[in-house]
């Protein structure tokens, strides 16, 4: 199955005299019960005295084991649903071991029937509340959980949160929620407290959520402008996401900054399907507990006696196939590349013999618009808008001051007009244009018309305002991204800030100068615009170098 959400944190301390691992079983029990409630099942009763035999209710399974050994304790529950189109497996480990703090550790795997359909964006386990609720202390290293979003008022608490967000020991991400300018001036907190709440019950023991009041994200600001550097601000009801590492030169892009607008738009549900998909995904990369492999599973394996061994004997040989498929995968993944290398390079042969065609027809409907004009002078101008198609990038360039939600700094057109000095600058034009215009249109309807995708998906539904999707590469190769100097020449400057860009339009054919046009697509961010950091001729690739 795939992992698609996990947490693991220490839990210090105990809930009057019960330890983590004496509440773990009933916890987790009292979890499960309530997962056939709903459907009308009784459950039978759940204990780790069935030895972790199967529990099947319905279309869910349980097992709850529990094994002790000298110098260490280990809960383990598991419940595996079989949903209409899908299956859910929870796992819940529960580690006491004599020497360091209790672990617990939280997993979530799923496998769909449409696995490339509409994403599902977990919540924690409700158990996982029930947990970090109790008289425990969870802490994940230098970061605490807690089930409901720290409220922190005034100006020395936004200090002290500066003080952990660059600590070195810090290792989860912290949500940074603020209330709105109004909200501030009626000392109302409570929507911006709701707004957290939404947000953390997908990444509760994964992630901290941080409420501000307007002193306390002012004082935050001020302290990050001074020890890290400008535009690390999170204020007037914005939502940003402070990821470990933050440290002085750190780049403020790396961590994800949501506008008011943004975060209270309907379909974001108060920010947290924008906030929440990357923290959960970071979370699936953590590792198990150091403790677990060296000790805990072992300890476990033992406990099953004969069929532990047989099940470990085909772990092994599943992970040998495993590895097989992974080698067939990877010289697939080459031959793959190989054809799609000579499918693009056909199909550039094919553009570049195709914009000789396209030139002459041009030529001949330049022709029939003169002879038309002649009787009527609508006929002369046939371009969208009423506007007269650019003959030269010159020409592009006048028209740009016509464009609302498309920016290309002036700064930035050298390479441009270097473009007017070839052969086929009418045609780079014409098509750089049209781009242009079918972003403009994009960045209007975005989310205004129900269309919430990107600009290649805007082209394949938008057909008759849009250009060939064809022409739209949304990502550079990974051999391009690697590249320090290949990443350098695709690093432009958008709204103060440094951005690499790996989206752009082919323009022309194959054919040197091939020219290319990189843009940054912010329409969902905080500008709301479609940013042009390069029109010129194709930079560097490995192929070029």
């Amino acid at each position: 199955m795939s992992l698609i959400w996990r947490s693991i944190f220490n839990v210090e301390g105990a809930d009057g005299e019960a330890t983590l691992l004496d509440s773990a079983e009933s916890i987790f029990a009292a979890w499960c019960k309530g997962k056939c409630h709903p459907n009308g099942v009784e459950l039978p009763v759940l204990s780790s005295a069935s030895g972790g035999k199967p529990i099947i209710v319905g279309d869910i399974e349980f097992t709850l084991r529990l094994v002790q050994d000298e110098g260490v304790r280990i809960f383990r529950g598991t419940c595996f649903e079989d949903r209409q189109g899908e299956r859910v497996k929870t796992t819940f480990t529960a580690i006491d071991p004599v020497s360091d703090l209790p672990t617990a550790w939280i997993d979530l795997e799923r496998w769909s029937d449409e696995p490339y359909g509409q994403q599902w964006l977990p919540v924690a386990p409700g158990f996982v509340s029930e947990l970090i609720s109790r008289n425990w202390t969870c802490l994940n290293k230098a970061s605490r959980f807690r089930s409901a979003p720290f409220e922190l008022r005034g100006a020395d608490r936004g200090v002290k949160l500066g003080k952990h967000l660059i600590r070195d020991t810090r290792t989860v991400p912290v949500v940074v929620v603020t209330p709105t300018n109004v909200e501030s001036n009626q000392g109302n907190l409570q929507p911006a407290v709701k707004r957290g709440q939404n947000i953390l019950k997908r990444v509760l023991g994964i992630a901290s959520v941080m409420v501000l009041d307007a002193d306390a994200a002012l004082s935050l600001k001020e302290y990050l402008d001074e020890n890290v550097g400008p535009n690390f601000h999170t204020v007037g009801g914005s939502v940003r996401t402070y990821w470990p590492g933050l440290k002085l030169g750190d780049r403020p892009i790396r961590h994800r900054f949501q506008g008011y607008q943004t975060v209270t738009a309907a379909s974001t549900d108060g920010g947290s399907l924008l906030v929440a998909p990357q923290i959960i995904k970071g979370s699936t990369e953590q590792s198990p507990p150091e403790f677990w492999s060296k000790v805990a599973r072992p300890l476990l394996d033992s406990h099953e006696g004969q069929d532990a061994e047989e099940l470990l004997e085909e772990i092994i040989q599943l992970e040998t196939e495993l590895e097989k498929s992974r080698e067939d995968a990877r010289a697939l993944k080459v031959e793959h590349e190989e054809i799609l290398d000579d499918l693009m390079y056909t199909q550039e042969i094919a553009e570049d013999e195709n914009a000789g065609l396209r030139k002459v027809n041009e030529q001949l409907r330049a022709q029939i618009r003169t002879v038309g004009s002649e009787f009527d002078p609508d006929l002369a101008i046939d371009g969208p808008w009423g506007l007269r198609p650019p003959e030269s990038c010159a020409d592009l360039l006048a028209l740009l001051h016509r464009l609302e939600t498309v920016q290309f700094p002036q700064d930035l057109w050298k390479p441009t007009r270097e473009l007017d000095s070839q052969d086929g600058r009418g045609v780079y034009a014409k098509q750089a244009w049209a781009a242009l215009l079918a972003m403009e249109h994009y960045a209007q309807r975005q989310g205004s018309t129900g269309f919430n995708g990107d600009f290649q998906a805007f082209c394949k539904e938008f057909g008759d305002i849009a250009i060939s999707p064809s022409k739209v590469i949304m990502r550079e190769s990974e051999t391009t991204s690697a590249s320090k100097q290949m990443r350098a020449d695709r690093t432009f400057h958008v709204a103060g800030n440094e951005v690499f860009m790996e989206s752009h339009i082919r323009i022309g054919g194959g054919k040197p100068p091939a020219p290319r046009l990189y843009f940054f697509d912010d329409t969902k961010g905080e500008t709301a615009k479609v940013h042009i950091g390069y029109f010129g001729e194709h930079l560097q690739t490995k192929s070029t170098n």
